[in-house]
Formats: structure tokens, C-alpha cells, sequence
């Protein structure tokens, strides 16, 4: 099995989500410096170890796990709309996280139904 360093991972979880944003499937919110009014972004520390992104009434938090040696991340999910977070189970593989991300292309309800069937 192929084993990737933890810099790869998180360029691959990177362009994982930057591929849905440019594809209009979930909004980034940036955790950087904002260096003018058409989007220009820098890194700040820490900036690719946290992403933070929405999906309509949904907050997504995806944060790489330091202290575990596995390659595992951490992610939370929140629905705005009731107030809630989504039961998510944690920490995230690598896989799971793709499987995750592949499901933000399908509209809000079937994410939330997923999410759901994976807590049961």
C-alpha cells in the first residue's frame, strides 16, 4: 500500500476541496490574510492543515490531526440552519475523507441523509 507523507495528504485534501469550490459546490471560508477586494488570498500559519468551508446551511470544519502519526483528520460538521452539529465519527482516514468530499456534490438533503446513515 502506498504510503504518503503528511505534506501530500494535505496538498491532496487541498485540492480535493479546491476542486469542489471552483466547481460551485461549496463556498471556502478563508483562515488567511485577504489582500484585496477580487479574493486574493496568502497563506497564514496553519492555513492548509484547517480548511473551513459552507455547503448552504452547512459549516465544514476539516482539520488535520498533529498528534496522531496515522494520517488522520478531524472533521466537523454544523447545520446552521436548526443549530446543530452532525454526528460525524472521528478521526478521519484519508478514504473517508475523499468518500466525504465526493458527497458534497450531491444536494444539501442527500449529504445530510449520508452523514446521517454513517452515524447509524
Amino acid at each position: 500500500m502506498l504510503q504518503l507523507s503528511t505534506e501530500d495528504m494535505i496538498l491532496l485534501v487541498n485540492k480535493w476541496v479546491s476542486d469542489l469550490a471552483r466547481e460551485n459546490h461549496i463556498t471556502p471560508v478563508f483562515k488567511g490574510y485577504h489582500n484585496g477586494q477580487y479574493g486574493s488570498y496568502t497563506q497564514s500559519s496553519g492555513f492548509y492543515k484547517s480548511i473551513r468551508f459552507q455547503k448552504d446551511d452547512l459549516d465544514v470544519y476539516i482539520d488535520y490531526d498533529d498528534e496522531d502519526e496515522g494520517g488522520l483528520f478531524k472533521v466537523t460538521i454544523l447545520n446552521d440552519l436548526v443549530g446543530e452539529q452532525l454526528k460525524w465519527a472521528n478521526p478521519t482516514s484519508l478514504s473517508k475523507l475523499k468518500e466525504l468530499l465526493g458527497m458534497m456534490k450531491q444536494p444539501p438533503a442527500a449529504f445530510i441523509n449520508y452523514i446521517n446513515e454513517q452515524a447509524s
